[in-house]
């Protein structure tokens, strides 16, 4: 669900303003992660480990379309 989401964002497929859609999907993603990840199993392991780097990775991303956006 969530790639379907994102990715209808990303095409301009939604009615509210694409750009900020993509970036708090990127967010809620990346807060869902590092809570299930910390609070699930713990970061040392490997699904909680797994879980966490994923929420870095939309954290990142989030950030990056942010600042793109911000720029333009």
């Amino acid at each position: 669900m969530i790639y379907t989401l994102k990715d209808a964002a990303d095409g301009d497929l939604l009615s509210l303003s694409s750009a900020t859609t993509f970036i708090q999907l990127n967010y809620l993603c990346a807060l869902v992660l590092g809570i299930v990840g910390i609070v699930g199993g713990g970061v040392m392991s490997p699904l909680g480990g797994a879980n966490v780097a994923f929420a870095a990775f939309f954290a990142v991303n989030g950030l990056s379309s942010y600042f793109k956006l911000s720029i333009l």
